[in-house]
């Protein structure tokens, strides 16, 4: 798996392409959080819960189904205490933060493959392209040299492509609040249409 930190950057860079400029912040943790939280499925570990089983590493907690319900129940908690929230485009933002645990996971060189259709397939799965190194599980391990070549690769494979997509995401923004034409609404009903200049 990539370290977690890493696991946060895509869906940094989702909300900017997916969500407007004047969304609450909370859900941008939210979507963060949602794409950590997978990995605390490394609890069972320390359970004997290894190997290909639905609850082991890598297993419910990286599907499709799971990123699903996530998603769902966050953004039915979300539109509740921000109404402005009640837009399709912030659960799908919140249902691809979670689902790019499991891709990313799905990239990596080595561990279990990702148990993509848990609880229906409980099959492991890996892209035919696996460029991201597996990172340790400890402190020690991301401190010894092999940990900072992942770090280095990380930084390459995800990083890099995640502040190109937050670039795509800003500039779209910025077009929206700065486009040639701007309609302001008079409070008799009536319509202004103001040009600026390009």
């Amino acid at each position: 798996m990539p370290t977690a930190f890493t696991h946060a950057v895509p869906a940094l860079a989702l909300g900017k392409v997916f969500l407007p400029p004047q969304t609450p912040r909370m859900v941008f943790l939210t979507g963060v959080a949602l794409a950590v939280l997978p990995d605390l499925d490394i609890l069972g570990i320390g359970l004997n819960i290894n190997g290909d089983r639905i609850f082991s590493h890598r297993g419910i907690s990286h599907s499709i189904f799971f990123a699903l319900a996530v998603s769902l129940l966050a953004y039915a908690f979300i539109r509740r205490i921000f109404p402005e929230t009640r837009s399709p485009k912030v659960w799908l933002y919140l249902f691809l933060s979670a689902a790019s645990h499991g891709a990313l996971d799905a990239l990596t060189n080595g561990g279990w493959g990702v148990a993509v259709f848990a609880p229906w397939d409980g099959s492991r799965y890996f892209f035919p392209f696996q460029p991201i190194l597996v990172s340790p599980l400890s402190l020690e391990g991301i401190l010894s040299d092999y940990g900072k070549s992942v770090l280095w690769n990380e930084f390459q494979w995800v990083w890099v492509p995640s502040m190109w997509l937050s670039m795509i995401g800003y500039f779209r923004q910025f077009r929206i609040l700065n486009g040639p034409a701007k309609r302001s609404f008079s409070p008799h009903g009536g319509s202004n249409l103001s040009i600026t200049p390009s």
